[in-house]
């Protein structure tokens, strides 16, 4: 017998991906058999009028992407979630301490669902209210009209752009003893990209002979924020920068990219963002799609499907993760953060190598088709909850 699933989309994350993520969800647990309701907020919204349909109704799964509804409360100051009956479940697309608010919510029947084996052990770790915490990658999905593969060869990037720089000054803004506690952390992890955030801070305690209750530890985290997003940006640029030194041709889709710098930028053609619906057409005219995602170091970014998905080889960096869960070389193609001239040579002998390519685009195919579809990810989600 079939459940009764009810999504929420919360939040407008990055290029509609939020509200993307709960329909191809809702459109997998049908397939599945279940009864899905599908319920997405926007800032205009009248709040009360799109959610009281769903108060104290029964559900036995509601499932939500970074969710807001943990901050929002009633007239009488209950928790709003709390007036949804069933298991409420927030998949987080990034790192938890971006989400302490919501993590630290009192709600009733709470789950987390991580994108990384690290911030699973996380969320176990300084939440233990949250009942039971998951480690689940997100997917993608093939291109919704069909699509020729570019005549010219090129490596593309979807995604945001920012200077360092600029979330340098964040960071210079904190009052001193944080401060250089940050840039401690920062210098860490870019010594050690699979060097997760939290560890970075318990070395830095250590040394300091410091000591800090798991609610400090977690409050901490969360007001250093601007450690993770100066790693992403830093190697994101360390990449970019290397396949341009050395002319690689290059499409870059996304917000920030009229910031791009650099004396070779005549090699990359810089595009408008589209809705995330979009991209896939965009990632299936492309032969090679880049991946940049070391906030992920034990899990893997949903680009790397979006790739698999639609027949584009992956280059993405390598991680423990995906070093035990892929077949790296077959199924997609890794390159070492820490020795950056192999994204390079690899972006290049894959650029001059069709043959090699449409072999790797055939096997990361079938095992998508296997693995990696929201199908599974709503089977997977089915059985543990």
């Amino acid at each position: 017998m079939g459940k009764r699933i009810l999504i929420f989309s919360s939040r407008e994350i990055c290029y509609f991906s939020s509200n993307f993520f709960a329909n191809e969800m809702a459109t997998a647990f049908e397939e599945l058999g279940n009864e899905v309701f599908v319920c997405e907020l926007a800032m205009e919204d009248d709040l009360d009028q799109k959610l009281t349909p769903y108060v104290d109704q029964e559900y036995d799964l509601i499932l939500d992407f970074n969710s807001l509804l943990p901050r929002m409360e009633l007239d009488d100051h209950s928790l709003l979630v709390n007036h949804f009956k069933g298991p409420f479940v927030d998949w987080l697309v990034d790192h938890p301490l971006f989400h302490h608010v919501a993590l630290s919510a009192d709600i009733k029947d709470s789950y987390a669902l991580c994108l990384d084996e690290t911030q699973k052990t996380y969320v176990e770790t300084y939440y233990p209210n949250i009942k039971k915490t998951l480690m689940l990658p997100l997917s993608a999905s093939e291109s919704f009209v069909p699509v020729e593969k570019s005549k010219e060869a090129r490596v593309l990037f979807t995604g945001t752009f920012e200077i360092p720089e600029n979330v340098a000054k964040l960071i210079n803004q904190e009052e001193p003893e944080r401060r250089n506690c940050m840039w401690k952390l920062i210098e860490m992890r870019l010594a050690d990209p699979n060097l997760p955030m939290e560890d970075a801070f318990r070395i830095y305690l250590k040394e300091k002979g410091m000591e800090l209750s798991k609610k400090e530890f977690r409050e901490e985290m969360n007001r250093m924020y601007a450690v993770d997003v100066y790693v992403r940006n830093y190697f994101r640029n360390q990449v970019i920068e290397e396949l341009l030194n050395n002319r690689i041709p290059m499409r870059a889709i996304g917000h920030g990219w009229e910031k791009l710098k650099h004396p070779n930028k005549d090699c990359i053609i810089c595009e408008e963002p589209v809705f995330f619906n979009l991209s896939f057409e965009k990632i299936a005219k492309e032969h090679i799609l880049l991946n940049v995602a070391p906030i992920f170091h034990h899990g893997v970014h949903d680009r790397v499907f979006a790739g698999m998905a639609n027949h584009t080889v992956v280059l993405t960096e390598e991680n423990p993760y995906i070093t035990e869960h892929f077949d790296c070389g077959r199924e997609l193609c890794t390159y070492n953060l820490m020795e950056r001239q192999n994204v390079a040579d690899l972006a290049e002998e894959l650029l001059l190598n069709p043959a090699k390519r449409r072999e790797i685009e055939e096997t990361a195919y079938a095992s998508y088709q296997k693995k990696h579809t929201w199908k599974e990810r709503a089977r997977f989600i089915s059985m543990q909850i």
